[in-house]
């Protein structure tokens, strides 16, 4: 078991990164006392979140362990490639662990965050490049723990499988008997781990953006900057750039990269059952989880090398970091395969190489219609000078228009990998193929999603400059503005990524599935003594339950979609009338002195803070809940009406479900990022002075706000919760809804 000894070594020399970074990180200087101070603020009230935030995930996550516990418990085992009792107790402690590490993974990122973002807006006082390289290794080591965790966990159960089996001892048979079970003994582990991210997105979004919409409203009322000290919202909305940006971006890695190798792992493993002449099981089943740490090393080596100058725009060094990093993963997948699995080289390697490719098309595209240097995001700013209308018309246009290309991209790229797994000559060459197709495209997933919070981390610090050196040092704002101008197009390409990732994650998920189904079925078929009828009689002769997994599918996103939006709306409007409030009477203010309960506050952060945080809080629970129960109740009524197919019409159902639930999800991924980007980055656009700036000034000297400013205001504030809030909820779903299937079909037949 060579490759899961590689496996586990490269997750802890990803977890020795973090530390060095980490370290690196805290040595710098944290700025000024008020700098201090109000970093201060921002952290009490992001972990005072966070904890709360984690108390109520851990208790639904415990909601549904048991319910797995019980279910596993009482039912009939048929068909367990291990004992019945035994698939249970996997199951449960998986789903357990996978749901403690994202937990506590959102911590982690927090506490980053918030000494991350104090320690940029300190170092943006000296350079683009300090400041660059504070909010790059904070991203940085935030991502390669999520990752670092993912291989690392998903390796020790692994090897807690092999172990308990007695696999690691002298006899290889046990190992080659039990090898092609472990991942559907683990499945659960990505489970576990996507319900806790899918909680954290929604309520930490759900905190963050509501915060950030009730700031910037109640700014535009009162005549201030984005992010002033006078605003009762500031707080929160800081925090909420910590502990919902970070935090979730970090703990949606996590769950991604388990989710994807999971489905992968399934897959491969289908392909090793199915292959005697593969006589090593950790050879192509570990894959994977070999490719993930070579895209450790590569983010590593490619955010150290991440340096610039004050000439030098700060996309060009995040470029060749990313570039690194893509050949770093590329070379050490190559490696793993000729060493490995030289015989299957063509089918994984080849696939790899499209999903570099669609990767490479997607990524810069993203770029190319979300930033502010390009025609796209201009075109967007020049229709907000005649008012919000038409800006908000020209976003939607510039998002279908970029949506155009990804998809093409992916489709194109489905097609060739299946085309060279047919002529591999084999029936597993379009698993392999696929397979590789999705290593190949989530080669640089590590890197963005550090890219991604790294974004967060500046958005933080700017607002701390704001509330303290920023009205004196404008050439500190003035760079994090320059670093924040990439921002958004780098959350959009993340988001874009994982959105094509989850087409081949689904595909390869959905034939284990059929598989797996299958061979329990034929398993019951002998017990009972009667004939088993072909499963894709459930999806294509019976039309009912296909059409009923369809209009599932698509109800569950949209909802879910209209949850989401409709949480943030109700949030932030509770947020502004506090804002209103305390701005009426308030005109004067004075920047409370940490720690000083007797000082006067003439703005209090804390009712923001609180109604954000109880509103979040509350939003997580039905939309989690509802994602889970609703595939479970299609399951169990499809079921009751079955009287001889024992469970197919429900199988083929729920495939159903998840086609079209993956459809909806990465059409109003591509287009809700592409909208987003374009009307956040039109308003970046305007600041710099384009179209006359934030402020105009009259001949007398006095100035106003620029109409066409206010008019990209409304652009972003729509675009925020779309492609920060209702987006990322329901990728991490929809990457989700196949592992659930699995995770439920022992308990369906």
């Amino acid at each position: 078991m060579t490759e899961l000894v590689v496996v586990l070594f490269l997750s802890f020399v990803g977890l020795g990164v973090v530390a060095y970074l980490v370290r690196w990180l805290l040595a710098l200087p944290s700025g000024e006392p008020d700098m201090a101070r109000v970093a201060g603020l921002v952290r009490d009230t992001a972990d005072t979140f966070v904890r709360r935030q984690s108390g109520t995930m851990a208790a639904l996550g415990a909601l549904v362990g048991g319910a797995l516990f019980l279910a596993y418990g009482l039912r009939t085992s048929v068909g367990d490639p291990v004992n019945g009792l035994e698939l249970g107790v996997w199951v449960v402690v998986s789903f357990a662990i996978g749901t403690t590490a994202a937990v506590a993974l959102g911590q982690a990122a927090t506490y980053l965050a918030t000494r991350g973002a104090t320690r940029t807006a300190s170092a943006a006082r000296r350079s683009v490049d300090a400041a660059l390289r504070a909010s790059t290794r904070a991203g940085t080591a935030m991502s390669l723990l999520a990752t670092a965790l993912s291989t690392l966990t998903m390796g020790v159960l692994y090897l807690a499988v092999l172990a308990y089996h007695g696999a690691l001892g002298s006899d290889p048979g046990r190992a080659l008997a039990i090898a092609p079970h472990v991942p559907l003994l683990l499945v659960a582990h990505a489970l576990g781990s996507a319900f806790a991210a899918m909680l954290g997105q929604i309520s930490g979004g759900t905190f963050a953006k509501a915060a950030d919409i009730g700031a910037d409203i109640g700014a535009r009322d009162a005549g201030l900057d984005d992010d002033a000290a006078e605003n009762p919202a500031t707080i929160a909305n800081l925090a909420g750039d910590c502990s919902g940006g970070c935090a979730s971006s970090a703990s949606s890695a996590y769950a991604g990269a388990a989710l994807e190798d999971a489905a992968m792992m399934l897959a491969l493993a289908v392909v090793y059952g199915a292959d005697e002449t593969l006589r090593s099981p950790g050879a192509l089943l570990l894959l994977p989880l070999l490719s993930r740490v070579f895209s450790i090393l590569g983010t590593a080596f490619g955010a150290l090398i991440v340096r610039t100058d004050d000439r030098e725009d700060p996309q060009s060094p995040l470029l060749r970091g990313l570039v690194v990093a893509a050949i770093i993963h590329a070379v050490g997948l190559a490696g793993a395969v000729e060493w490995l699995l030289p015989t299957r080289r063509a089918p994984l390697l080849g696939g790899a190489a499209i999903g570099i490719l669609a990767g490479a098309l997607v990524v810069p595209w993203t770029h190319l219609t979300t930033a502010a240097r390009f025609r796209g995001v201009r075109e967007v700013a020049e229709a907000s000078r005649t008012g919000p209308t038409l800006g908000l018309l020209a976003g939607v246009g510039q998002a279908l228009t970029s949506s155009i290309w990804p998809i093409a991209a992916l489709g194109g790229a489905l097609v060739a990998s299946a085309a060279l797994g047919r002529a591999y000559g084999e029936e597993s060459g379009e698993l392999l193929a696929v397979a590789g197709l999705l290593l190949g495209l989530v080669g640089t997933s590590t890197f963005l999603t550090a890219l991604e919070c790294a974004a967060s981390v500046v958005d933080a610090a700017s607002g701390i400059v704001t509330m303290t050196v920023g009205r004196d040092r404008l050439d500190v704002r003035g760079r994090l503005a320059v670093i924040d101008s990439w921002g958004t197009s780098h959350r959009a390409a993340s988001r874009a990524l994982s959105a094509c990732a989850a087409v081949p994650a689904a595909f390869l998920a959905l034939h284990v599935l059929e598989r797996e189904w299958v061979r329990r079925a034929m398993e019951r078929a002998a017990i009972e003594g009667r004939p088993l009828p072909h499963f894709s009689s459930a999806v294509s002769a019976d039309g009912l339950p296909m059409l009923a997994g369809i209009v599932m599918g698509c109800v569950l996103v949209a909802w879910l979609f209209a949850r989401s939006l409709l949480g943030v709306v109700r949030s932030s409007k509770r947020i502004v009338e506090e804002v209103r409030r305390q701005l009426r009477d308030r005109p004067q203010f004075e920047l409370p002195s940490r720690g000083r309960e007797d000082e006067a506050r003439p703005v209090d952060y804390g009712p923001c803070t609180e109604i954000a945080a109880r509103d979040a809080l509350r939003q997580m629970v039905l939309p989690g809940l509802t994602a889970i129960l609703l595939p479970v109740l299609l399951i169990a009524g499809l079921h009751l009406l079955e009287s001889e197919d024992k469970g197919q019409s429900a199988v083929g159902s729920v495939a159903s479900l998840i086609v079209a639930a993956t459809v909806a999800v990465v059409l109003g991924a591509l287009f809700a990022a592409g909208a987003g980007g374009a009307w956040g980055n039109a308003k970046k656009y305007i600041v710099t002075g384009a179209h006359g700036g934030r402020l105009l000034v009259d001949e007398t000297g006095a100035r106003a706000e620029n109409p066409t400013f206010v008019a990209s205001v409304v652009g972003d504030t729509v675009g925020d919760p779309l492609k920060d809030v209702a987006i990322p909820f329901v990728l991490v779903l929809v990457k989700m809804l196949p592992v659930l299937a699995l995770v439920l079909l022992p308990l369906l037949l």
